[in-house]
């Protein structure tokens, strides 16, 4: 690969306009829909608990047992990257990578199942 200096770095950040957020699509096609609405119903939590906004204090340890299990479910089985998964929930990366690595390899099972179930009814 081709190698950029510290100037040639803040040259292309200056010309590249930030991201403009967007809104979500539609539950139909929001790829957080089925996850999100299975982890919800297996441990019993608050879909808004499962987003950064401010109020990570007010999560029970089932909630954020239901959380490591989402963003794990995400990157192991849905294949979502870290950075597209930190960007879903408003974090950067390495922060969901910390969180995702702590999740039961059997609870990524039962909300797999979960999802399969949903998916037939």
């Amino acid at each position: 690969g081709q190698s950029f200096t510290l100037e040639q770095y803040r040259a292309y950040r200056a010309e590249t306009p930030p991201a403009k957020p967007v809104s979500p699509p539609p539950a139909a096609t929001n790829p957080l829909t089925a996850p999100l609405e299975a982890v919800c119903e297996l441990w019993n939590v608050d879909p808004d608990l499962m987003f950064v906004d401010g109020r990570s204090n007010q999560r029970s340890p089932r909630d954020d047992r239901a959380r490591r299990t989402l963003l794990a479910w995400l990157h192991d089985v849905a294949g979502y990257s870290w950075p597209v998964i930190g960007r879903m929930f408003g974090q950067n990366h390495s922060s969901v990578l910390v969180v995702a690595r702590e999740a039961n390899p059997a609870d990524i099972d039962r909300l797999n199942d979960q999802i399969e179930q949903n998916a037939d009814a």
